[in-house]
C-alpha cells in the first residue's frame, strides 16, 4: 500500500466516523470535532458532502501538486550544501 493509498483510506475512515457520529449517534458538530481532534469547519464540510462528492474531493486532494514542487531541486541542493553541523 502506497502512502497516497494509506492517506486516502484514512480520510475515508474519518469521513465514515463523522457521518456515523452525526447521523446514528446524534452527536453535535463541535463534539465530533473535539472527539476526532479536527477543526469544526472540516467536520461541517464533510457532513455537507455525500459519499460520491467526498470521493471526488479525496481524489483531487491526492492528485494536487505542491506549490514548491518546481523549486524542489534548488531547495534540496541548497539545504544539502549548507547543512548545520550536529553536536
Amino acid at each position: 500500500m502506497t502512502t497516497k493509498d494509506y492517506k486516502a483510506l484514512s480520510r475515508l475512515i474519518m469521513y465514515d466516523k463523522i457521518k456515523r457520529f452525526y447521523e446514528e449517534d446524534h452527536q453535535s458538530i463541535r463534539w465530533i470535532a473535539r472527539e476526532l481532534k479536527l477543526n469544526f469547519r472540516i467536520v461541517k464540510k464533510y457532513l455537507e458532502m455525500d459519499r460520491r462528492e467526498f470521493e471526488r474531493f479525496s481524489d483531487t486532494v491526492i492528485n494536487r501538486g505542491h506549490i514548491l514542487d518546481p523549486y524542489r531541486d534548488f531547495i534540496v541542493g541548497r539545504l544539502s550544501r549548507y547543512q548545520v553541523p550536529r553536536y
